[in-house]
C-alpha cells in the first residue's frame, strides 16, 4: 500500500468537518493485473454521493508544473479505471 501524503490526516480531518464521511483510505481500484490505490474514499448520505480524493502537496516539486502533469495524469488514468469497472460491472 502507498505511503500517506504529508497532507492526508488534513483532508480527511477537513472533510468530516465538511459533513463527509471516510468509508477507506487507500481505497483500491483492481482491474486486470493491475491494483491503484486511490488516498481517500468519502461519502455524503445526504446526497447519496461517494467521492475518491488523491492527496497531493507541490511543495518539494522540483517543477511544479511536471508534479501537475504527473497528478493530471492519475486523475485520467483512475477515471478511466472506474470506467472500465463500471462497464465490466454492466455486462
Amino acid at each position: 500500500m502507498p505511503k500517506k501524503d504529508k497532507y492526508h490526516d488534513t483532508v480527511a480531518r477537513a472533510l468530516v468537518k465538511a459533513g463527509w464521511v471516510i468509508t477507506s483510505e487507500q481505497f483500491r481500484l483492481i482491474i486486470p493485473d493491475r491494483q491503484l490505490y486511490v488516498d481517500i474514499r468519502a461519502a455524503k448520505d445526504t446526497e447519496s454521493l461517494d467521492i475518491l480524493i488523491e492527496v497531493k502537496g507541490f511543495e518539494n516539486a522540483r517543477s511544479p508544473v511536471e508534479y501537475l502533469a504527473g497528478a493530471i495524469g492519475k486523475y485520467i488514468l483512475y477515471r478511466t479505471c472506474l470506467l472500465y469497472t463500471s462497464d465490466a460491472a454492466d455486462e
